[in-house]
């Protein structure tokens, strides 16, 4: 690794209070849309530019009819959210009950166009978003051959004007080398796995990087619940690693036993699956050198969480303020959804859905300050589970939270 590149995304990814413009978000700001037809699911959303983006939706066609999959053009006209194209099918499903959880992909791309790699739709091609002016066109790219679409971190290669890597669990990653932004087939040119016994699950956590060829995470790699310990995978290097320390193998001051026996908590080894949606939290290795992982209390009546960071170079596991929620159980619920917002990597936002309650919370936190809050907390009688609630990255420019099946929130400062 380069040590130059090195800094370069060490400085990019610093956090600063004020520099973000999502640190006082409260809310306030936030425009709600309603769609006047229902999907089944939503999908992914990528956008093009502030203004324009896609959304990337299933459609239930009824009966034994093939289900179709979708998408609207998105349009933020000086922060008011609309569809300018709706309802435009790009697949028939040879199914007709197309199960929504393995959502693929939907990102955007280093060429100004929007991916999406459909999973499990009988569709084993890419498929292209392109706009001129406000209008969307879509072709078929090339053959799909991005094998791993659980939790998608999908993000571009610095400095690398068609290279993106692809991780897609704490123990798995890929290289991805194209010449055209997979308007034909890629090559999958490094797929790296760890053979680290982790003893929180590996779709569990948002990963940091050091550089290109190097992310890394926070879990317990002995297996044995006690600390949490940021890990490092190296993309360069095929077959199965153990996980590589950091430099003085930074730890968290408290076990997690301990944790929990000093604040009169059940935090144990519960935490959130990130797996069920198709937006990448981020878009950009450089962007991001914080690694991120969100744990909720345990048992029926739980409402508490907690958030542990690791920031790449520092001598230790940062733990946030123990934040109560009120009318949510955090119990029952196992799968969430995440993304950051704003400029720098400052400010991240956890959406989740509790299901004995009905109510959706929206939570923000500021990693200059270590301080996690509450944002949004309303009911809402969702028909199906947690996976209806979705967090989609909008650039810089904020996100959109999708829930039940015609819902919109536009998330900006």
């Amino acid at each position: 690794m380069p040590i130059g590149f090195a800094k370069s995304i060490l400085a990019q990814g610093t956090t600063a209070t004020g520099a973000n413009s999502f640190v006082g978000w409260d809310g306030s700001n936030d425009h709600t849309f309603t769609r006047n037809a229902a999907v089944n699911h939503f999908i992914g959303f990528a956008p093009f530019n502030n203004e324009y983006g896609v959304m990337v939706s299933s459609l239930d066609s009824g009966g034994f009819s093939a289900d179709k999959i979708q998408y609207d053009v998105m349009r933020n006209n000086s922060g008011t959210l609309s569809i300018t194209s709706q309802g435009n099918q790009i697949i028939t499903m040879g199914t007709s009950a197309y199960t929504a959880q393995k959502f693929g992909l939907v990102a955007p791309l280093q060429n100004g166009k929007v991916l999406y790699d459909p999973k499990d739709t009988g569709d084993n091609n890419y498929h292209i978003f392109s706009i001129s002016g406000s209008t969307v066109s879509h072709a078929t790219g090339g053959t799909a051959n991005r094998t791993m679409h659980n939790t998608p971190i999908f993000v571009s290669r610095d400095s690398d004007s068609t290279g993106y890597n692809n991780i897609s669990t704490q123990k798995l990653g890929e290289k991805i080398t194209t010449s055209d932004h997979f308007e034909t087939t890629p090559t999958v040119s490094t797929e790296s796995s760890s053979n680290t016994s982790l003893f929180y699950g590996s779709l569990h956590g948002v990963p940091g990087f050091v550089d290109n060829d190097t992310p890394f995470f926070l879990n317990d790699r002995f297996g044995q619940g006690q600390k949490l310990e940021p890990y490092k995978i190296d993309l360069s290097t095929a077959g199965a690693q153990a996980g590589i320390l950091f430099s003085g193998s930074p730890t968290n001051s408290q076990t997690m036993a301990q944790f929990d026996t000093a604040n009169s908590t059940n935090f144990g080894s519960n935490s959130y699956e990130l797996d069920l949606y198709a937006t990448p939290p981020y878009n950009d290795v450089a962007f991001n050198d914080v690694a991120i992982f969100i744990r909720r209390e345990g048992g029926g009546s739980a409402n508490k969480f907690v958030f542990d960071t690791y920031k790449a170079g520092d001598s230790s596991v940062a733990r946030s303020n123990i934040l109560t929620v009120s009318n949510f159980s955090t119990g029952t619920d196992i799968s969430g959804t995440c993304c950051f917002v704003g400029s720098t990597n400052d400010v991240f936002l956890f959406a989740g859905y509790d299901v004995s309650n009905t109510r959706i919370i929206v939570l923000k936190y500021v990693h200059s300050t270590n301080t996690l809050s509450e944002v949004l907390n309303f009911s809402e009688n969702l028909s199906s589970s947690n996976e209806e609630v979705r967090l989609h990255r909008w650039g810089n420019s904020g996100a959109i939270l999708t829930y039940g099946t015609t819902k919109m929130r536009l998330i900006q400062a």
